[in-house]
């Protein structure tokens, strides 16, 4: 999440079924300086470079949701058009190429990919969405994860080789969470004037 200069952001430190609002990285987004709660993900530069693209973004989600992640894999890119739900809401998709994740080459591509679309898979690694809050961000991966899931799934997992170790379900709990964290402090009590009280 980005406010009033500041980025709010996932530990490295913790798994994100357990994070707690004490836990979630503050950063100046303009210095890089951390301001408070645990170190930040690997792959803050890649949050970073998009929130220097898209000024017209607050919250981005960068998850694993099963279905999606085999596909991503396997190269078998999704069709929207085909489907209302997800015409009217992905709009468009943007495959990024697989590079090592938290590198600088990846949050280029990344930046780049992310102009013309709020929803990206990146190969071999998982996907990513943007919006205007938590819930706008988790709605676009929850109906792509949806339309990959009523592919023909069998087939698919059957030519998946890679390893399963990067494939887990985002938990629904972190969402919440940043969404608590988003109404309580940006709208009634902006987070940049005390951003150390976390009750």
């Amino acid at each position: 999440i980005l406010s009033e200069g500041l980025l709010y952001i996932s530990t490295t430190e913790k798994d994100k079924a357990l994070l707690e609002e004490d836990d979630v990285s503050v950063i100046d987004f303009d210095s890089g300086k951390q301001l408070s709660g645990l170190k930040p993900t690997s792959e803050i530069l890649m949050h970073q470079k998009i929130f220097e693209t898209r000024k017209d973004i607050k919250t981005i989600i960068h998850a694993h949701p099963f279905y999606s992640t085999i596909f991503s894999v396997v190269d078998e890119p999704l069709k929207i058009n085909l489907v209302s739900e997800a015409a009217i809401f992905l709009k468009k998709i943007n495959y990024v190429d697989y590079t090592i994740p938290g590198s600088e080459k990846l949050a280029n591509l990344v930046a780049k990919a992310i102009v013309d679309s709020d929803v990206l898979i990146l190969k071999n690694h998982g996907v990513l969405a943007v919006g205007k809050n938590c819930i706008d961000c988790f709605h676009k991966i929850e109906v792509l994860d949806k339309k990959f899931k009523k592919r023909k799934t069998k087939d698919i997992i059957n030519k998946f080789t890679h390893t399963v170790g990067i494939i887990y379900s985002q938990p629904e709990r972190v969402v919440l969470l940043f969404n608590k964290i988003q109404a309580k402090y940006f709208i009634t009590n902006p987070w940049h004037q005390n951003y150390k009280v976390l009750k």
